[in-house]
């Protein structure tokens, strides 16, 4: 009799040290979104051993524990895929993490693990499938394990590059994707691994900071000019004059739906799409973009597609600095919180990147909320917030510089330490709101800012929603 999956769930999380809800999902793959396991329906119905499901459980635990083990760790990891050129950043990010994950299972639980990988990999005409099989050929015959899957030059490769605990971390990575992008022209959806790892937007300031952190040679981003640049549904590859990196960050800013596009299919329509031969001249390169999915390799498409949401059109990121210290205890943070919530609500369905930095004597990376279009993850630690402690801008300023912002809100009740930093933080574009039940003016430096406003708590939860950029 099959073991019911609520307990097999409860016996895996057991092993890593921590148990995860298991959810019953309908169709789709297997995958963690941080908080969960999700286990789709029909797997659960086709999959009758329980060993088997055990190691369904294990390579998603595995993903928490073993690789990523953190959203910052996830999503460096795509920053790196999407600035080699990679259109399908995240399915080539599942592809590596998801070797991570199996070759360290396979050497904790043997034979009984590779079982799992055998189940699905022994039969696959898929090239990448058979890749990882190749590599895991390879680790399963260093730990003295029968295998029936295929060795092939490319997987000692790549398991000797990836496995190699003497280069740090994400110059592993950086050489992995390097093995993908040479040898896989057209990288191919990974069945069972394309949701594995949900990262819903990766934040190019922060990626960099982890990068440099962990000794990643940040240069090697920037070294070369041209690059290849796959559209995603596309099978050809489109040389670019631009950097990959760039050329990948402007388009991650588009809401476009292109794998069902065909070449010049739309032609004679009101708009038309690229298709090679085309003047790329004679074409409305932003309605191409917009409508079909298709950027024409030319700069200037990327050039006034990344001036909107911008200048006299509103933000593209916005940061929100919110005063936590003591000294807004009471009906002072009430109302702020208040604030937040109204910044928050005005910025709801325009596609504005949303950050949110609270900050007493200093800042806790753990509770900084990278722009994001989850304002949820903003509200939700929004309520969690106690004041307490001094007041120190100035870290808060920088990691809001970090983010890239167009426009930053601070709200404070003025009594700031270091004041310095935010008058001479002249280049972004601020709207300060000083909170004061004493009806003054607060201190000083108030009276040097511009785009200033001193107003009751009662008033604070009215000007927020008033105040444009």
């Amino acid at each position: 009799m099959k073991t019911p999956i609520e307990d097999l769930n409860r016996q895996v999380g057991e092993e890593y040290g921590k148990v995860l809800p298991v959810r019953i999902v309908s169709g789709g793959a297997p995958h963690f979104d941080w908080r969960s396991v999700n286990i789709p329906e029909d797997m659960l119905r086709e999959i009758q051993s329980d060993a088997l499901l055990k190691d369904v459980l294990r390579h998603e635990y595995g993903h928490l524990f073993i690789n990523p083990r953190s959203p910052a760790v996830a999503e460096t990891m795509v920053y790196l895929a999407m600035s080699m050129g990679f259109a399908d950043a995240q399915d080539v990010m599942n592809v590596v993490s998801d070797m991570l994950v199996d070759s360290t299972l396979i050497a904790v639980h043997g034979r009984e693990y590779l079982e799992l990988i055998e189940h699905y990999l022994r039969d696959t005409t898929v090239p990448i499938l058979r890749f990882m099989g190749s590599f895991y050929a390879v680790h399963a015959r260093k730990l003295g394990l029968d295998t029936e899957l295929s060795e092939t030059p490319l997987g000692r490769r790549m398991h000797r590059i990836l496995l190699n605990g003497n280069v740090p971390f994400y110059s592993r990575v950086y050489a992995a994707y390097q093995i993908i992008m040479s040898s896989f022209s057209k990288i191919v959806r990974v069945p069972y691994s394309s949701n594995a790892i949900v990262v819903e937007d990766v934040n190019p300031a922060r990626a960099r900071k982890e990068l440099g952190k962990q000794g990643f040679d940040l240069g090697r981003l920037e070294s070369e000019d041209i690059g290849h640049l796959r559209l995603p549904g596309m099978g050809s590859l489109f040389r670019t004059t631009a950097n990959p990196r760039r050329i990948s960050e402007v388009i991650s800013r588009i809401s476009v739906h292109m794998d069902e596009h065909v070449p010049g299919r739309f032609k004679g329509l009101d708009f038309d799409i690229w298709s090679i031969g085309d003047d790329e001249g004679s074409l409305d390169m932003v309605k191409t973009v917009e409508n079909s999915g298709v950027a024409i390799p030319g700069l200037t498409t990327f050039s006034r597609v990344e001036r909107e949401g911008s200048g006299d059109s509103g933000p593209g990121t916005a940061v929100i600095l919110l005063d936590c210290s003591g000294s807004m205890k009471g009906e002072k943070f009430l109302a702020a919180q208040v604030a937040v919530l109204n910044i928050v609500r005005r910025f709801e369905n325009t596609g504005v990147l949303l950050g949110f930095v609270p900050f007493s004597g200093g800042i806790n990376e753990r509770h900084v909320v990278y722009p994001t279009r989850s304002y949820d993850e903003i509200v939700d630690l929004l309520l969690r917030i106690l004041p307490d402690g001094g007041t120190m801008v100035g870290p808060a300023l920088r990691a809001a510089r970090a983010m890239e912002p167009d426009l930053i809100y601070l709200i404070t009740d003025t009594h700031i330490a270091d004041s310095q930093e935010l008058r001479e933080m002249s280049e972004v574009r601020k709207v300060i709101f000083v909170v004061s039940t004493k009806g003054d003016e607060g201190e000083e430096w108030v009276r040097e800012m511009d785009h200033v406003y001193v107003v009751s708590p009662e008033d604070l939860m009215v000007k927020t929603k008033e105040v444009g950029e």
